[in-house]
Parts: structure tokens; sequence; C-alpha cells
């Protein structure tokens, strides 16, 4: 990260900070904050990033001079509140020189990160995506032997789940739109040809609203949401709290405090992994509601059961 780029990303980091205690900080209480980070800067420095930042409308000033959050331009054109806070932090694990404590020592471990595959192609990826460039590729198959096939893809947006990273694209021999790995890509080309893609990324982006992970169909057919019910053990709370299985996640407090008897009611679709993370805590928690997926995924623990009889 540049340090212009990391200098603007403080202020919006300390500026976040403040404002959600209701105080809209000024460019020396700016100042004062940065050289205290170790950033031997001036005020004219942080005069110049402040009017970057105001004319990216990121933030905005008050009468009194305070810098605060634009979140009511944030909340259509970049991100809300919560969502910049994340990309703040993410700002700082990834860079290079929050990896290691001054004596030397690395002080952030990646889990496998020496087994992503596919890095390589993230940069020609967003820069396909945000300039609306046709893609090519030739896509590797693991699934069936010489099913390898080269691709012609209209790009909409990448996902990640579970440290894997996909391209969401609509591909064009097929007519329809398809998942790529981004470790099975290979010889990546960008095409000078454009496309329009806010009809095939609205089509698209929908899908994930009601799932877990991946799947939103069974072929054809998009997965239609539940709404599941789940109580569990009073350990598990404080994980699901800090991180829900679903963004539809709803608390049932155990009435009257009552141990083991906290709920928690999604809006979410019966997929392969939502089913795979239930069964992962599955000694923790209960699937009460709805019956039939109950007794589904009764039967599934059961099945599992056999395998140590």
């Amino acid at each position: 990260m540049s340090s212009k780029i990391e200098i603007k990303t403080l202020i919006l980091h300390y500026i976040l900070k403040q404002s959600a205690n209701g105080h809209h900080p000024n460019s020396g209480e700016i100042l004062s904050y940065l050289i205290n980070s170790d950033y031997q800067l001036n005020i004219r420095t942080v005069q110049r990033r402040l009017r970057e930042l105001l004319a990216e409308d990121h933030i905005d000033i008050d009468a009194h001079n305070g810098y605060f959050l634009d979140e009511e331009h944030n909340e259509f054109i970049m991100s809300p509140r919560d969502r910049l806070e994340r990309s703040l932090a993410y700002e700082s694990i990834w860079s290079e020189k929050n990896h290691y404590h001054p004596d030397g020592h690395p002080i952030i471990a990646f889990e496998a990160y020496n087994s992503f595959r596919g890095a390589e192609n993230i940069r020609d990826l967003i820069y396909g995506i945000r300039n609306n460039r046709i893609l090519q590729f030739h896509y590797t198959n693991y699934y069936q032997a010489g099913a390898d096939s080269d691709r012609k893809v209209y790009p909409l947006f990448l996902k990640e789940y579970l440290n894997r990273w996909y391209l969401m694209a609509w591909d064009l021999a097929k007519d329809e739109q398809r998942l790529f790995g981004i470790d099975r890509i290979n010889n990546l080309q960008i095409s000078t040809e454009q496309f329009k893609p806010k009809a095939y990324y609205e089509k698209t982006w929908s899908h994930f609203h009601n799932i877990v992970g991946l799947r939103y169909s069974d072929g054809a057919n998009l997965y239609d949401p539940m709404n599941l019910v789940i109580r569990c053990e009073d350990i598990q709370i404080y994980f699901l709290d800090s991180l829900p299985l679903h963004h539809s996640q709803e608390k049932i407090p155990a009435p009257n405090g009552q141990k083991g008897q906290t709920r928690y009611r999604y809006h979410v679709a019966p997929n392969f992994e939502l089913e795979q993370r239930l069964l992962s805590m599955s000694h923790l928690i209960e699937v009460e509601e709805p019956i039939w997926y109950r007794e589904e995924f009764k039967a599934k623990l059961k099945d599992l059961l056999k395998k140590y009889n």
C-alpha cells in the first residue's frame, strides 16, 4: 500500500472511530493522531489528504470544521459504515508493514496462505469487472477428465467463500450465469470488447441474498428460502453473535434466561453449504424448524452415526 493511501486509510479509520462516539475531529486532532501513529507529517499534508477524501465523497465537514463519514453518500456509492469498517480492517491486515513486529518476527498468521492458487488472476479480473471488459480463459474441470474448456464471459463480481475465490460471470456460449473458481482459470485474456453489465449483475447478485456459500440452485431451479430455527447451547451463543451464520440471523433470547434455550431464526435456502455449517456445530445446536428440514437433518446425523457402528 502506498504511503498516500495508507495515510488516507488511517484518517478514515480515525474519523470513523471518533464519529461512533458522536465526535467530529478537526484537522489538528487528526494530525495529532497520525503523529502518535509514527507518521512524520505536517498540517498541510493532512489538509491535502482531507481535501482528497472530501472530493471523493468519503467524508464531509460540519459547521465547526469537524470531519465525519458521509454516510448518506456512502450508503449508495461506497458502502455502509460496517462495510467501511471492515475494509479498513482489511487494509491494516494486508499492509505488509503490519505483518511483522519491529523485532522482526511475524505477528499475523495466514491460514493456508501459500496454497492460495489463482492469486495471480485477481488484479486482471478486477480490472475486467471494473472496466466492463469481456474476458477469455481456459477453464480446468477438476471433476471430469478431458472436460476442460475455453470460456468467453462477461465478468460481474468476485465472491470469497472458505478461503477460495470465485468469479461470477455470464457465459456467452451457454447464455447463462456461471461461477468459476479462480484457481482453475488459466491463460486469462482481457478483451478490448466491452459490455453493459447492469442487467446481468442484477440478475446474478440477487441469487446470493438467501444462501450460505455458493450454491443457489439445483440445476435450473433456484432454491426457495425457508424459515430456519435452531436452538443452541449457551457456549455457542457468543460465536453466533460475533460471526452470524447468515445476514438474516435473528436472535430469540431464552425465556426467563433459561440455559440452553436461546434460539436463532434465519431466512435462508437449504443448500449444501448450509448443511455443512450446521453439521460442523451439530453437537451444540438442534434444528427445530421447519419440521421437514429437521427430519432431513436428523436422517443425515443417523447416516453419520452408522459410520462409527
